[in-house]
């Protein structure tokens, strides 16, 4: 455990004077965890990390990472240089990247060391932390390399206000989290992504294209908050959610599940959430309250089924069913469900 702080504490590994430049403490942070095999950073106080125009910090797979804040630690990304196109602070690279080009029909694994990053798993956590940027660089933490699906990552407790981009990953769990006016994006054929406990508001947004993916218990709140499933955000479940102004929409997303949602405008009066679900198809909606809540599952092709069973639809609420012109489906199930009217 190395201990980063903005206090003169005695267990303080590094001491970065408050308001200044903590950039090159927290990298000779990372580098001090060669020596472990961990990275394991704790966060305490507030550090600012100024933009000089390029990724701040680069995770390889030499070593698992984990950045916890003590108590709760805060981490600004700031500009106050005014750098053109400042980076994010993490992106996250791969040393056997390089391996890809020996992968074949015939030699799918060609190097042992590829085997076991592949297979092995490589852990990035953050814990207890407040994420904030302040720049005009849009993401604070992005991935990006192709086909290593070896990546775990772990978010416990961490309030947004950054937004991150994370692409084909292995497995991640976002846990009693808070996103306030940012995006958290699971792109790129992410595998495995679990969300729960967590709340999205003021143009907060859930976007993913995962894999296989759950999304459960959180909380959606106001009129430009999303969860937005992808166009290949297939095989996802939405269960014990609350969208509260907030939209559901998708694109394409394939085997959707939303089961024991509440779906009504309470907090924002005037504010008119909805449930758009377009283009895909098997979509099964199931013990939902929609109150003044409109619910359209539109461009419906290529068969399959559509189920939305055992719903209330209150005060006006609408289901609209749609299917694409020369499209057709094979089952179309609406049954048990509670229709009442305005009056």
């Amino acid at each position: 455990m190395i201990i980063i702080s903005d206090h003169m504490d005695p267990d303080v590994d590094f001491y970065v004077p408050p308001g200044s430049d903590a950039t090159e403490a927290l990298s000779e942070a990372l580098q001090l965890g060669n020596v472990y095999g961990v990275a394991h950073i704790v966060v305490r106080g507030r550090l600012y990390l100024y933009a000089n125009g390029n990724t701040l910090f680069t995770l390889e797979q030499t070593k698992h990472y984990v950045f916890e804040g003590d108590g709760l630690g805060e981490i600004y990304y700031v500009n106050p240089n005014n750098v053109q196109n400042p980076g994010p602070v993490f992106s996250v690279g791969s040393i056997t990247s390089t391996q890809m080009k020996y992968i074949g029909d015939v030699a799918p694994v060609i190097d042992p060391q590829f085997a076991a990053y592949s297979t092995g798993g490589w852990m990035i956590a953050f814990k207890s932390l407040r994420l904030v940027n302040q720049t005009s660089q849009r993401w604070f933490i992005i991935t990006g390399f192709a086909g290593m699906h070896s990546l775990m990552m772990y978010f416990d407790s961490v309030e947004f206000l950054a937004s991150i981009w994370i692409n084909e990953t292995t497995e991640v769990v976002v846990y009693n989290c808070y996103v306030n006016g940012n995006e958290l994006l699971f792109d790129s054929q992410s595998r495995e992504l679990v969300v729960f406990g967590s709340r999205f508001e003021q143009n907060g947004v859930l976007a993913m294209s995962a894999r296989g993916w759950s999304v459960v218990g959180c909380v959606f709140i106001g009129k430009n908050s999303y969860l937005n499933p992808g166009n290949d955000g297939n095989d996802g479940s939405v269960v014990g959610c609350v969208f509260d102004g907030a939209t559901l929409i998708t694109q394409g997303a394939a085997n959707l599940k939303v089961v024991a949602c509440q779906f009504q405008n309470v907090t924002f009066s005037g504010y008119q959430g909805s449930a758009q679900i377009t283009l895909g198809w098997n979509y099964v909606i199931v013990g939902c309250s929609f109150i003044q809540y409109p619910l359209s599952i539109t461009n419906v092709y290529n068969g399959h089924t559509v189920v939305v069973a055992m719903n209330n639809f209150d005060y006006g609420s609408n289901l609209v069913i749609g299917v694409c012109d020369d499209g057709y489906l094979d089952s179309l199930i609406i049954m048990g469900n509670i229709f009442t009217s305005q009056n």
